[in-house]
Formats: C-alpha cells, structure tokens, sequence
C-alpha cells in the first residue's frame, strides 16, 4: 500500500506522512528508500512536511522555558496550572492545526484528482 502511494506521487505521499506523525519516522525514512523516491522529492517533502511542526514545537518550548524563568526569577515551585498560559495555548493550537494539515492536503488531493 505505501508502495502504490509513492508510485501514484511520491511528493504528496511522503509529504502527508511527514505532516502527520502517525508512522515511526525511521520507517518514514526507509520507505522511499524501498519505493525508488527521487532524492530530490525526498528532501523537498520533508522539508515542507517538518517545517510547520518544527515552528510549533520551537514556539512551545519557548513557551515553557518563559514559564519556568518567571518561576524561577520568584522563587515559586513550578506548577501545572502555570503552563497554562497564552503563548502555550497558541502553541497547542498550532500544533493541532499541523496535525489538520493532512486532512486538508488528501480532501484537496482527491478533489483535483475526481
């Protein structure tokens, strides 16, 4: 079945399968390898296909670190409740909305595609 994807378009394929993180990423990382994926659609797909996860992620471990220095600068032991802020809960949304993203991508795909 992963065979057949990468036959049919190996960028949109692999470019899902980057976006949503349901496989380990070494087997997402063989996969073409067995497929004959182009290296040129391989590193094309998974830069565009890392990229949006690698802004939430970054933005959400700056939003921890803010956490945990207005916690240190008061001398107050860090709790549950002090993630709960703005920043992070931007973050989580964006990280929901990279993980919505795949939908969207095979919704479109299948449009162009009927």
């Amino acid at each position: 079945r992963i065979s057949k994807g990468f036959e049919d378009d190996a960028f949109t394929y692999l470019l899902i399968l980057r976006l949503a993180p349901v496989f380990p990423f070494f087997l997402v990382n063989i996969a073409p390898a067995c497929s004959k994926v182009r290296l040129s659609t391989y590193v094309g797909a998974t830069f565009l296909g890392i990229l949006p996860g690698v802004f939430a992620y970054a933005y959400l471990g700056d939003g921890i670190d803010s956490v945990i220095a207005v916690a240190q600068a008061a001398g107050a032991q860090l709790s549950i409740r002090d993630l709960v802020t703005p920043k992070i809960t931007i973050a989580f949304a964006a990280l929901a909305l990279v993980a919505a993203i795949p939908l969207v991508l095979r919704r479109v795909c299948t449009r162009a595609r009927g």
